[in-house]
């Protein structure tokens, strides 16, 4: 008996250490991945600032975006494996699964159940960690942008970055008063600002002692972003990004 106990124990060692096994491996691939999608977000950085200068975007970093969003996808993916291995020996080893990113409570307890068949009562906190980082979850709001961006890399094409100028002009008397205008505004002959007349060929008012005038230029840099199927939003690669502006500012005419 004691042969024949030890003889059933050893099936159950055995598969113990290959779980252990895959663990370990899965880690090692999850911490490789990081590392390199790491690199690429620096590469990708580098270069996005080297194609302001020139307007458009280099097909290769086009790759590098779609290669760094791949292997962190991959990241979540090997996360889920994980999970599924630990806690749910029931799952069909056939079914297909993947790391949650779903866009409402109702969604995630319906795939949650149905790709991690038995975590529910095997280790809530697990479902309350998968839970508190989804796309409907304040500050996540990301992680959803990502994975459409993600799964429609392979049908979409980046939008090229573009720059732009805009200028606004302030003009102050000696009273302290102010005219400024921006844009879209067109003076014709005939025209005063504080009894100074303006020229219309420079569009500024001429030279004289009574007024001070200034033209704020703000260079906007239009940050590039999938161009996705209908419906889907433009984003950044793994994030959403703020245009950023930078004003400089002449003193055209002072008196």
């Amino acid at each position: 008996m004691i042969r024949n106990r030890r003889q059933t124990s050893r099936p159950a060692n055995n598969r113990v250490s290959r779980q252990i096994e895959h663990r370990m491996g899965r880690e090692k691939s999850i911490n490789a991945l990081l590392a390199k999608a790491e690199q690429q977000i620096a590469q990708i950085e580098k270069e996005y600032r080297n194609s302001l200068h020139v307007q458009a975007i280099d097909p290769a970093l086009r790759v590098d975006i779609k290669n760094a969003c791949e292997n962190i996808r991959s990241v979540l993916d090997y996360i889920a494996r994980d999970i599924r291995g630990r806690y749910c020996p029931n799952a069909s080893a056939n079914a297909r699964f993947y790391f949650p990113i779903l866009p409402d409570q109702n969604t995630f307890d319906k795939r949650v159940d149905e790709w991690f068949l038995g975590l529910r009562q095997a280790a809530p906190k697990v479902i309350a960690a998968l839970q508190a980082c989804q796309p409907f979850q304040p500050d996540y709001e990301w992680l959803g942008q990502f994975n459409q961006v993600n799964n429609e890399n392979k049908h979409g094409d980046l939008v090229e970055q573009t720059r732009t100028e805009s200028v606004r002009t302030t003009v102050t008397g000696q009273g302290g008063g102010q005219v400024s205008w921006g844009p879209g505004v067109t003076f014709g002959s005939g025209v005063s600002i504080m009894g100074v007349p303006v020229d219309p060929r420079t569009q500024l008012p001429v030279p004289d002692p009574s007024i001070r005038v200034e033209r704020v230029v703000g260079r906007f840099s239009v940050r590039w972003s999938w161009r996705l199927s209908p419906g889907v939003a433009k984003v950044g690669a793994c994030r959403c990004s703020t245009d950023r502006s930078q004003y400089s500012t002449a003193v055209v005419n002072a008196g």
